[in-house]
Formats: C-alpha cells, sequence, structure tokens
C-alpha cells in the first residue's frame, strides 16, 4: 500500500472507524448481528460488529449525501478485486446491511460475470485462458446496461451466469427493477474500458476496492480450488468435472498453474495497477477480516 498513486487517500483513525455504527439503535443492530451469523457462520461477531456494520454505515452516509443529486436514477455502487478477494461474500454483507438500514428501498446486486462472452465467443476470440481480463468482457453490453440504470429504465434484462457450467446461462435472465441502490461487483470494473468514447467507471457513484497481500490472495484462491475439487467438481454437471479424477496434490498443483498463468497474471497486470481509482480501499488481513479503510 505505498506509492504515489495513493497519496490522495486517508486512512481511517478507529474513532472514525466506530463512529459510523451510530447510524445503528442497539436493538437493531444486536437484531442484524444475530441474522447476519446465522446466515454466514463463517463470519466472526467482532468482523460483524465492529467492522461490516461500521463500513457499510460509512457508505450508507455516502448514499444519502448523494440523494439530491440522483434524480430519479439508482445509487451505483462498485466493488471489485481480485479473484479469491472476498468481493461476492462483502456485496451480499453490504447488501444486507443496506437493506437493513434503507427499509422500504430496493438494494439489488449483480455481477460482471453477466458480462463476459460466452464460451463458444472467447473461443472464436482465442481469450478462453483469459477469462476475467479486461478484454474478455462484453464492454459494450456493460455500458449500455449501466446507461439504462441512469436512464431508471423500468425492467433491465442481465444475462445470468453460472459458475457450474462455466457460462452464459442460455434464454435466462434477471431483471433489473429500478432499485434505489445496485451494487455491482467484479474484477475489472477500474481499467477504463471504453466503448465510442463513452468509460465504464463514468457511471459508478462509488467503487470499493478489496486489496490483500498477494500471497494471501493466492493462498484464498488455492484454497477455494481445493474445495471445490472436493465438492462442486465431483459433480458431472461442472465443467470441471474432469478435474475430479486428479489426485489430490495435481489439483493442488493445477490450482498453483491457474494462479500463475491466469488469476496472478491477471492481477498483477490489470487489477492492481488500478486499485489507486477507487473511491475506497478495504484491506483485508490474512483471515480475511477487514483491517483499514482508507478513502479519497
Amino acid at each position: 500500500m505505498t506509492g504515489s498513486s495513493l497519496c490522495d487517500f486517508k486512512t481511517l483513525s478507529t474513532q472514525q472507524w466506530m463512529h459510523f455504527q451510530q447510524a445503528f439503535p442497539l436493538p437493531e443492530k444486536e437484531k442484524l448481528k444475530k441474522k447476519l451469523i446465522e446466515e454466514h457462520s463463517q463470519l466472526c461477531l467482532d468482523e460483524i460488529s465492529n467492522r461490516l456494520i461500521p463500513f457499510t454505515s460509512l457508505i450508507n452516509s455516502r448514499i444519502e449525501q448523494s440523494k439530491n443529486v440522483l434524480k430519479q436514477r439508482p445509487f451505483i455502487l462498485g466493488v471489485c478485486g481480485s479473484v479469491s478477494a472476498g468481493k461476492t461474500t462483502t456485496s451480499i454483507l453490504i447488501q444486507k446491511i443496506l437493506r437493513h438500514l434503507n427499509s422500504g428501498s430496493s438494494v439489488d446486486l449483480i455481477s460482471t460475470d453477466s458480462f463476459i462472452y460466452p464460451l463458444a465467443v472467447l473461443k472464436q476470440k482465442d481469450l478462453l485462458t483469459k477469462k476475467g481480463f479486461p478484454e474478455s468482457y462484453d464492454v459494450p453490453q456493460i455500458i449500455a446496461f449501466l446507461q439504462a440504470l441512469h436512464q431508471n429504465q423500468s425492467a433491465i434484462e442481465v444475462p445470468i451466469y453460472s459458475h457450474e457450467i462455466y457460462d452464459i446461462l442460455a434464454n435466462q435472465k434477471h431483471t433489473v427493477c429500478q432499485p434505489d441502490i445496485i451494487i455491482i461487483e467484479g474484477l475489472n470494473l477500474l481499467q477504463r474500458q471504453q466503448h465510442e468514447g463513452v468509460c465504464v467507471t463514468d457511471f459508478f457513484d462509488d467503487i470499493i476496492y478489496i486489496d490483500a497481500p498477494t500471497s494471501c490472495i493466492k493462498q484464498w484462491y488455492i484454497n477455494r480450488f481445493m474445495h471445490a475439487y472436493k465438492t462442486t467438481f465431483q459433480d458431472s454437471k461442472s465443467y470441471f468435472h474432469a478435474f475430479s479424477a486428479l489426485t489430490e496434490a495435481q489439483a493442488y498443483d493445477k490450482a498453483h498453474s491457474f494462479w500463475d498463468a491466469i488469476n496472478g497474471m491477471n492481477l498483477e497486470n490489470h487489477i492492481l495497477p488500478s486499485k489507486h481509482l477507487a473511491d475506497i480501499i478495504l484491506i483485508k488481513d490474512e483471515a480475511h477480516h477487514i483491517q483499514d479503510v482508507l478513502l479519497r
């Protein structure tokens, strides 16, 4: 976390950090903590109470400050970072806490996985080994979706991506219906991808970058791969079912090779160099806990 590109950021002090949880009346906070612990057993009480709730309360304060300028469109929040950094889980938790803070408001969540080219197109473009790299996304489709959000269109259809089959699901869509807040999570939100002079990042009100030491992220990726090897890869419908025939040592080697050739390269060449463009940098420790928050 060094370098001149981050000189525009400041780290929240403990006092500033804890201040944001005052948005919650104590009974409501206790109710929410219990709900989140029940639904996310991997989380500890301290992480929920002293990190996730105050952090999301900070986000909510920024949403409140923006209401006068949104002009009947949703607040668009981006969450980005490396594979295995915890984007999806963090986004889901932020969504649940924001719903609790904004009773009666609609908070939607989608992934930019929905805008990756289908496998057939990736193969045609020789991008199968660069899936998740900036060039593997249908940027015109992403921008069209973001423009529709800004125009507050009533029903916007978004493709659905399946991790099981590793592809876009045919003839299935998720419909976004004029949410008050929408969270868009993905790998490459900050790469300044453009179409006809319009840039993806121009549409976001805030973008959070989830950061952690690369060594930690690599280990999280390997752990996730090995868990999938023992579970989802065993399903014959899984795109990676062939890996279930590997020995555990071979699967471990495969995870390392995928990281070195694809995910680590994407992180070092594309994702990490763009983190200074975020509005908020969320730094995690080796236990996946929020350690620091940097604000632009």
